[in-house]
């Protein structure tokens, strides 16, 4: 039973797993409310568990609610797929996020800006452009959570990368890691997942840019952090990256074993890896 009022006390555990200090909690509280769904599914999606997030999604899309949240749960789902590797998938999903946005500013963003991820990941860097110029566009009028800012700075160090501007994407991805800082210090609740994500965009800038041993020194700081906060998938990214560029602090066998660890735990937790 999904209750329309927002006056669940479940709420605020759920979006400090979400967006808040606790993004390694489990097992997550049942939700009880749409938002409360969208939170859930945001915070599961985040530790790897795309199983469990992907039904709340489903319920929350068969729900008939505003066109807010319906939006959201269409973006959260392409958000899934990418990082899975499936970005001609979830252009799909991104699609019917704007389309379904109507003219709520969070969504809009949040969609425009997951169109851009699409588009860069099957090599239509025009496209992504232009996509982020559009999303910049809602940002600069209209009063939106700061995760967006922060998400637009992801995917703009990504759109540098690569096309070979490297520091320009130092630049996006430094002013990312600034603005996750900052995020939800307000409420008294620092986004965790947000800081860790942006070290993990900042380490492979600096690959890009070529400064190695920076790099390095912050994947492997991340590294640690997504150990103790059970964020597997930023887990498995860094991994990745450390094999590239080698470890100081971790043997490469050691590192091509926490990477299939990884994979194998988002397998065994309902994520699909694309290959090839």
């Amino acid at each position: 039973m999904i209750e329309t009022r927002h006056t669940s006390s479940i709420e605020p555990a759920l979006a400090a797993a979400a967006f808040g200090d606790q993004p390694g909690r489990w097992p997550l509280p049942t939700a009880r409310t749409p938002d409360e769904l969208w939170l859930r599914a945001v915070a599961a999606g985040g530790q790897g568990r795309y199983g469990s997030a992907c039904r709340d999604l489903a319920v929350l899309r068969r729900c008939g609610m505003p066109a807010r949240l319906q939006s959201l749960a269409h973006s959260t789902q392409g958000s899934f797929l990418r990082q899975l590797g499936w970005h001609a998938l979830a252009r799909g999903w991104d699609g019917r996020a704007l389309a379904s946005a109507g003219t709520n500013p969070e969504a809009r963003a949040d969609a425009l800006i997951g169109l851009a991820a699409d588009a860069l990941g099957v090599g239509r860097l025009a496209a992504a452009a232009t996509l982020l110029g559009r999303a910049d566009a809602v940002l600069g009028t209209a009063t939106v959570p700061d995760r967006l800012a922060v998400r637009r700075r992801w995917v703009g160090a990504e759109l540098a990368m690569a096309s070979g501007e490297g520091e320009i994407a130092v630049g996006c991805a430094t002013e990312a890691v600034a603005l996750a800082q900052a995020m939800g210090l307000e409420k008294g609740q620092a986004s965790v997942r947000h800081r860790v994500k942006s070290d993990v965009v900042l380490a492979a800038a600096l690959c890009s840019a070529g400064a190695t041993e920076r790099a390095r020194a912050v994947a492997e700081a991340a590294l640690e952090a997504t150990g103790r906060l059970d964020l597997i998938p930023l887990r498995w990214a860094l991994t990745c990256l450390l094999i590239d560029i080698g470890s100081v602090t971790f043997g490469t066998r050691e590192l091509h074993d926490l990477r299939d660890i990884c994979a194998g735990q988002v397998r065994r937790a309902g994520g699909t890896w694309r290959c090839g």
